[in-house]
């Protein structure tokens, strides 16, 4: 049945990709954590920019999917703890923390050039809306603790903007969806368990505290998780955008039987 095996071919995919990015932690995990935040901005940026678009695509996926580095900026102290957790506590993250400075500076050149752009053209209500959305995040992440900014971020602003994302590019029934968010969630449970006790059964235990090795756990499995979602979600889109431009009408030919 081919409907059977593009089932099977996706799980089999997510599966494959959530355990080479598993690997990538284990193996290198400096590296790993680099490209968890790589594709953490852009996939924050595509998912604020299809959902509120306002023109320069790129400049504009850089400036809102890095807006969680605000919390770099301004916590530097807060952060450079937690992402020696994620690395496990024997890892060198000079290398990493020097990708983190790149990719700051990079944010930091969009995130100006952004605000800069929409302050120009304030007198559009869509303009004004991004300003006022980019000083809450901006607020947000340099006034809360990094890991309590990035739950509410992700959470609430995030999801909620994923979820209408999601449902607009589904064409699946209701029941269908329920029934794939059920079992990628009990596939992320299972993960989570597998890993913890892999972590446990390696001795992180003994330099690291269950909460720190909880935390580790959670973000890795995320980022597992996620990988194969981002893939998939931004073909899809692609896939949607695309079709969108066919449905649209074609330009009037000025010389049709209808203008002359």
């Amino acid at each position: 049945d081919g409907r059977l095996f593009t089932v099977v071919t996706v799980f089999s995919a997510y599966i494959a990709l959530a355990a080479g990015m598993i690997t990538l932690w284990l193996v290198l995990p400096s590296v790993a954590l680099v490209v968890f935040l790589l594709s953490a901005v852009f996939h924050f940026g595509e998912g604020d920019h299809e959902a509120f678009p306002v023109g320069m695509q790129w400049l504009d996926t850089l400036a809102r999917g890095g807006m969680f580095l605000i919390s770099f900026y301004c916590r530097w102290s807060e952060v450079l703890p937690i992402l020696q957790i994620l690395v496990g506590p024997a890892t060198d993250l000079t290398g990493a923390v020097a990708a983190i400075q790149l990719l700051q500076v990079v944010h930091f050149i969009s995130f100006v050039a952004c605000v800069g752009y929409h302050c120009y053209r304030i007198d559009e209500a869509r303009s004004l809306l991004l300003i006022v959305e980019l000083s809450c995040l901006f607020s947000a992440f340099a006034i809360l603790p990094p890991l309590v900014g990035l739950t509410l971020y992700y959470n609430v602003y995030h999801s909620s903007r994923h979820y209408l994302r999601v449902t607009e590019l589904s064409d699946a029934s209701s029941q269908a969806s329920l029934a794939a968010a059920v079992g990628f969630t009990a596939l992320a449970l299972v993960l989570i368990g597998i890993f913890f006790a892999f972590e446990q059964a390696k001795g992180l235990s003994g330099a690291l505290t269950d909460l720190d090795l909880m935390l580790r756990v959670g973000i890795i499995a995320v980022s597992a998780m996620t990988a194969p979602h981002m893939v998939v979600v931004h073909h899809v889109s692609e896939a949607f955008q695309k079709k969108k431009q066919l449905a649209l009408p074609a330009p009037a030919n000025l010389l049709s039987s209808d203008f002359v």
